[in-house]
């Protein structure tokens, strides 16, 4: 299985804001231009995330972005379910046809199966594991170390 951008792109923003001094926010600008990423991409990335309560947003002058959690309270098993299309094959797919090979196939007990294990490991994981050396993670995001 592979992430999409977006995911990887999202779990690098969490790393980031995972990195802060505490009491500190980020502005979109400053994680846009650390991570290459543009800004109209970050917007709808920072949206999701908002939308779905990982991050708070403050909108002002003084505003910025930070995590809604702790790091170790953000499994990335529940992140990964929130930011991608798990289905993995078109017999997943409800809407539309209609696989000939639904009744005797056992294609997608198989590939249940192994989406199962495969988020069952990234559920031992969370945030705080990512970020385990945030040192040398803010030197190369080039946040100031307090």
């Amino acid at each position: 299985m592979k992430l999409t951008l977006y995911t990887d792109y999202s779990i690098q923003v969490l790393m980031y804001l995972g990195t802060l001094p505490s009491g500190r926010l980020a502005t979109m600008r400053e994680i846009a231009s650390t991570f290459d990423i543009s800004y109209n991409h970050l917007m709808k990335i920072i949206q999701t995330l908002s939308k779905e309560g990982i991050i708070v947003t403050y909108r002002g002058r003084n505003g910025g972005l930070v995590l809604a959690e702790e790091p170790h309270e953000i499994r990335i098993g529940q992140l990964v379910r929130t930011l991608e299309n798990l289905d993995l094959g078109e017999c997943y797919k409800e809407a539309g046809g209609h696989c000939i090979l639904a009744e005797s196939c056992m294609l997608k007990q198989i590939l249940d199966k192994a989406l199962s294990s495969f988020l069952s490991v990234l559920d031992e994981h969370t945030l705080q594991d990512l970020i385990q050396n945030k040192t040398s993670l803010r030197e190369l995001f080039n946040i100031p170390i307090d």
